[in-house]
């Protein structure tokens, strides 16, 4: 509740008592919840108080934006019965309200859903397409590192001779790390920049979907970008420190 109170039947008969939601109180001018407290209103044919409003919920897809709803009280509703359950053995609980049931609609079937799970099915295909994804994205990082390694693998050996002169007149450790990984980190980064654009626009237009949605930070593209770095870093680094640390007498022998 945000503002008034709950169906109650201490307060009398509550058969004209209604309660809005959030939206429903905006759309007919009520941008305070508590203005709306003890209005009349035509509902349904009948004269009606409004005796609170409650939150917003959402109860549908999130991609749909709240509906705007007005709760009407009935002592003897028939359908579906909502009940809170608070105990460690759901079976058992289950249990026993079958036998109630049972008990007073002995001719009907018990057929019961958990309210979550109801729910969750609505965002089960954005689940699916999360994992599904990530997947994917997982294996193509997967591959991408496994060309690079080669691709590593291949430059480092043509350009080892290049390092023993290198080495020979001077440079250290450093200099021959920073010289052969920023041949691949550049392009790397190239292709970041390239893609932070794309992504984004990707990105934005899956959104427009949903009626509730985030904003895209900065940090939603830096983050990943940092740990591709490091990926390509890492990948990079084996070949181009084990060919800093080559002995320049036997690669060059030849010479």
């Amino acid at each position: 509740m945000v503002a008034g109170r709950k169906f109650d039947q201490s307060f009398g008969q509550e058969d004209n008592s209604v309660l809005f939601n959030e939206v429903a109180a905006k759309q007919i001018g009520f941008n305070d919840p508590e203005e709306l407290i003890n209005e009349q209103i035509n509902f349904w044919g009948d004269t009606m108080t409004v005796v609170g409003v409650v939150k917003n919920y959402r109860q549908e897809s999130p991609k749909q934006a709240y509906d705007a709803l007005i709760f009407r009280y009935f002592p003897n509703p028939s359908g579906f019965y909502s009940i809170k359950l608070n105990s460690p053995n759901i079976h058992q609980s289950i249990e026993k309200i079958r036998s109630h049931w049972m008990a007073a609609f002995d001719n009907k079937p018990f057929e019961y859903f958990f309210l979550d799970d109801y729910y969750g099915e609505q965002y089960k295909a954005e689940s699916n397409f999360g994992s599904i994804f990530a997947l994917f994205a997982g294996l193509a990082i997967l591959v991408a590192c496994l060309g690079l390694f080669g691709l590593a693998s291949y430059v480092t050996k043509l350009r080892t001779k290049e390092v023993s002169v290198r080495k020979v007149l001077g440079a250290s450790m450093q200099n021959l790390w920073v010289l052969l990984t920023f041949d691949f980190l550049k392009w790397v980064g190239l292709a970041i920049l390239l893609a932070i654009p794309l992504n984004w626009l990707v990105m934005n237009n899956w959104l427009e979907n949903f009626a509730s949605r985030i904003s895209l930070s900065w940090w939603i593209f830096f983050i990943p970008a940092l740990v591709l770095l490091a990926i390509a870093t890492m990948t990079v680094s084996y070949f181009t420190l084990r060919t800093a640390n080559l002995n320049p007498a036997h690669t060059l022998k030849d010479e």
